[in-house]
């Protein structure tokens, strides 16, 4: 059905729709639990360090160029929808890990897979966690070590879609 999927746009030109058939099972079944949930790493190397600034930045940029990850869930005339969140850049859900390093990152991805709930009714649906950055000396070249843990609610990513959010991440960093 088409209507499902189209957004609109409400009175105060926030983006809204209903959930489609299988956003409404993800939904379901995550009540109270975390299996609804799609969770990712991406590892980066690079000669410079990564500036918390920056990366909080370019996921900013990712959140502005993805209408998903401004969404929540609210019920309109006793359906699920899509709502976008007032104030949406604020809600960013990011987080820096110092107790645990990028060469550890497994530790820290499954206390991430573990994690809170997500508040549908509220939003974010997404979390971001920078663990404490690493670096390795070869000669004369250093090499930074960062990961980054993400966790998405599964109405609003699948794992298609997390490799495009991955690059345009990266190319956001860039």
């Amino acid at each position: 059905m088409e209507h499902d999927i189209c957004y609109t746009t409400t009175a105060g030109r926030k983006l809204s729709r209903r959930l489609g058939s299988l956003e409404r099972y993800f939904l379901a079944i995550a009540e109270g639990s975390n299996t609804a949930y799609v969770n990712t790493v991406l590892l980066l190397e690079s000669k410079v360090q990564l500036d918390q600034d920056h990366a909080k930045k370019a996921l900013l940029m990712l959140l502005e160029r993805f209408p998903l990850l401004r969404m929540r869930v609210t019920e309109r005339s006793n359906q699920p929808c899509f709502e976008e969140m007032e104030n949406a850049p604020q809600s960013l859900d990011f987080r820096r890990m110092e107790n645990v390093d990028s060469v550890n990152w497994l530790h820290a991805f499954e206390k991430q897979i573990n994690g809170a709930p997500f508040n549908t009714q509220q939003g974010p649906l997404w979390r971001v966690s920078l663990l404490r950055e690493t670096c390795d000396a070869t000669g004369q070249e250093i090499v930074y070590k960062n990961t980054l843990l993400f966790t998405f609610h599964h109405v609003i990513c699948d794992a298609l879609s997390i490799f495009e959010l991955k690059k345009k991440l990266v190319e956001f960093l860039g």
